[in-house]
């Protein structure tokens, strides 16, 4: 049982215990969650786009897991609809009451055991730094849940170190950069532990700068390797199409980063990076405006709302003969 005086690496062990405990009963609630709701979809018989649509454009499902060493664990399963496909989200958590303050521990992956820990300091500082000033009441939802929900897809800053954003140093420590900001994590006792978050419109100057350089070069990354899914790399492309200043972070990332040896090299790697860049986006744009003229022609085709698939309709309805007595048919058009 976890108890408030445990150290981390006792935390560690008992989440560690209580994992070979639930994960085959979680994941195999999860099948059934994702069987249910996308059999919903691929037998709806409505499509939009060609595509299998359906109504239900969000659901979740709560459950609760008592182990035997008295812990109590929460599952939070997600279905979420979009138009071009459903997306299945799985979150295993339990609350830690410290003598510091409430803790939570996740359990991410269902295919071995590791804990992530939010410590106390990172929810507060998530708190104040983005839920309040934006008047966000999360209700009964824990805190780090919520984060998670809403910075899907993170990823590791490599282009500069932790101390450039005045983070004290360590062997494990790293920043990340999310949707909604910055955060600081650090590998302590075997558990990923989330140390602090800071909320992109109130970085300085300088943390502005690495979010920006990171995330349009992570961007460049997940474009050109050939290995990643097409889904990711065809919204990067949006993703960077999109952004107004990627050119410039671009450019000022080429002039600060490329040795120049006076021989002119350095001046004309950035024109290239410009040249590159603008043609790029040419081609974004045009992808995008061919995109959108094929999205009207095949929601013109499917009426906007969808069309309804009669295939196998027949076999589904038993349809009765009705005889109608003579000269109805010429009665009722008489009428």
């Amino acid at each position: 049982m976890f108890l408030p005086t445990m150290t981390d690496k006792e935390i560690e062990q008992e989440a560690r215990k209580d994992f070979f405990e639930l994960a085959t009963k979680v994941k195999i609630s999860l099948e059934r969650f994702s069987k249910r709701y996308c059999d919903l979809v691929l037998n709806s018989n409505l499509y939009l786009n060609d595509t299998p649509y359906s109504f239900i454009n969000q659901t979740v499902e709560n459950l609760q897991w008592k182990t035997r060493r008295r812990n109590v664990w929460k599952s939070h399963f997600r279905f979420d609809h979009q138009r071009d496909g459903f997306l299945i989200f799985y979150f295993l958590y339990t609350a830690v009451y410290r003598e510091t303050g409430t803790e939570y521990i996740f359990q991410n992956n269902l295919d071995r055991p590791f804990a992530e820990r939010f410590t106390k300091h990172f929810i507060d500082r998530y708190k104040e730094r983005h839920l309040a000033p934006r008047g966000i009441d999360v209700g009964n939802m824990p805190i780090p849940l919520y984060f998670q929900i809403h910075n899907p897809n993170n990823f590791i800053g490599q282009y500069y170190k932790t101390s450039d954003l005045d983070i004290t140093g360590g062997k494990h420590k790293k920043f990340w950069i999310a949707n909604e900001g910055i955060y600081v994590t650090d590998y302590i006792d075997g558990m990923l532990t989330y140390i602090t978050f800071m909320d992109k419109e109130g970085l300085s100057p300088l943390k502005a700068q690495v979010y920006e350089e990171e995330t349009v070069w992570h961007q460049i990354k997940l474009i050109i390797d050939e290995k990643c899914d097409e889904t990711i790399r065809s919204r990067s492309v949006y993703q960077l199409a999109a952004n107004p200043k990627a050119v410039a972070i671009m450019e000022r990332f080429a002039k600060r980063n490329i040795a120049d040896d006076g021989d002119g090299e350095k001046q004309k790697a950035v024109r290239y990076v410009r040249e590159m860049m603008k043609k790029n986006f040419e081609l974004m744009e045009e992808a995008r405006e061919e995109g959108a003229r094929r999205e009207k022609e095949m929601l013109r085709k499917n009426r906007v709302v969808g069309t309804l698939s009669t295939e196998g309709l027949d076999k589904m309805v038993e349809i009765k003969s009705y005889h109608l007595p003579p000269n109805a048919t010429d009665k009722n058009t008489n009428e």
